[in-house]
C-alpha cells in the first residue's frame, strides 16, 4: 500500500471522501498552472527524437516530446503526485522472443548429436548457430532495455506517465535531475491538504486532467480511479 509521504492520513473511509469522485467527474474545474520558475531541466536525443523534462514552479514536470514526422507532445505532471521512485521492467515481447529463440538453440544443438534419436554428427548445424546468436542478440536487447530506462507511476494510481532515459546524455545529469525530482515531489505533497477527503479529491482530479491531456486512456484512469479510491478508504 503506497501513502503520501511528507504528512500522514487519517485513512478511515467516509462518505463524503467517495462523493468526491462523483463530485470531480462532472466538473471542469480541472488544475491551470502558469509557467513562472525552472528549477531543473533534462534533454534528452535519440536518433530523430527529442524528449525535454522541467521541473517548474517547485512542484510540477513539464514533459515534452519532440519527433520528425510526428504530432508533439506536450504536458505536465503535479509532483504532489507523482512516486519520485522510478522502476524498470522486463519488456515482455522481447524476452518472450529470447525466450524461444534459447529453446530453438537447445533443440537445434540437441539434434545434431542424437539426443531426439537421429544420428549423430560431430558439429553444430548452421540452423543451432543462427538460433544461438538470435537468443543472444534479444537476450541484449531485454537487459538493454531493462537497465536502460526509468518508469514514473503515479502515486496512488499507479498509472504511467513519463519515463526517462537512465543514460542520456549521461548518467550524472540524469542522476542530478532525479534528485531535484524527487525533493520537489516531496515538497509539492508537504502540508498541501487539511483532510485526507480534499487530497483524495485533488489526485483523482490530477488523473482526469492527464487522461483530458493524452496521457492516460480509458482503461489506465479507470484502473487508477480504484487504486486511489482503496488507498483512501
Amino acid at each position: 500500500m503506497f501513502r503520501p509521504r511528507g504528512r500522514k492520513m487519517n485513512t478511515s473511509a467516509t462518505a463524503a471522501d467517495h462523493d468526491y469522485e462523483h463530485v470531480f467527474l462532472i466538473s471542469d474545474e480541472l488544475e491551470e498552472v502558469e509557467f513562472r520558475s525552472v528549477d531543473a531541466a533534462l534533454e534528452q536525443a535519440a536518433g530523430n527524437a527529442c524528449h525535454r523534462f522541467t521541473i517548474f514552479n517547485g512542484g510540477y514536470l513539464r514533459v515534452s516530446s519532440e519527433t520528425a514526422g510526428q504530432v508533439s507532445r506536450d504536458y505536465w505532471i503535479n509532483l504532489a503526485f507523482l512516486d519520485p521512485q522510478p522502476f524498470r521492467h522486463w519488456s515482455a515481447t522481447w524476452s518472450t522472443a529470447s525466450g524461444i529463440s534459447a529453446v530453438a538453440a537447445l533443440i537445434a544443438i540437441a539434434l545434431p548429436h542424437g539426443s531426439f534419436g537421429t544420428s549423430p554428427d560431430a558439429y553444430l548445424s548452421a540452423a543451432a548457430w543462427l538460433a544461438v546468436i538470435a537468443s543472444l542478440v534479444f537476450l541484449c536487447i531485454v537487459v538493454t532495455r531493462f537497465f536502460g530506462e526509468y518508469f514514473f507511476l503515479s502515486l496512488h494510481g499507479r498509472a504511467p506517465v513519463f519515463q526517462i532515459s537512465s543514460n542520456r546524455p549521461d548518467r550524472r545529469q540524469v542522476k542530478g535531475f532525479l534528485d531535484h525530482l524527487r525533493g520537489a515531489a516531496g515538497k509539492a505533497r508537504a502540508g498541501q491538504w487539511d483532510s485526507p477527503g480534499s487530497y483524495l479529491r485533488d489526485e483523482m482530479k490530477e488523473h482526469r486532467r492527464l487522461q483530458n491531456a493524452g496521457v492516460l486512456n480509458e482503461a489506465q484512469f479507470q484502473a487508477a480511479r480504484r487504486l486511489i479510491l482503496r488507498a483512501h478508504g
